[in-house]
């Protein structure tokens, strides 16, 4: 059977040319999630690392997903877990 890779990418904080983004990842058929910094800003000294995580999922749950964003600050919990 063919592992279909399973991603959901939010794009937060998106300048309309999307030159700054923030994105939120999570690849489903892996169980981690990523915060992708890359492009958070134009300043050279933020910092803009990647951040990895797993996530406890098997097919058929739900995963319960909020997103608090303050301007420039991004939260970010899985099942109730930052």
């Amino acid at each position: 059977m063919e592992d279909i890779e399973k991603e959901i990418i939010f794009s937060l904080l998106a300048s309309e040319d999307r030159e700054e983004e923030t994105m939120v990842k999570l690849n489903l058929s892996k169980n981690e999630f990523s915060i992708d910094r890359s492009k958070s800003s134009l300043f050279e000294e933020v910092e803009k690392t990647e951040l990895f995580g797993k996530i406890d999922f098997k097919v058929g749950d739900n995963i319960k997903l909020n997103i608090f964003i303050d301007q420039s600050t991004i939260e970010v919990f899985i099942n109730e877990r930052e």
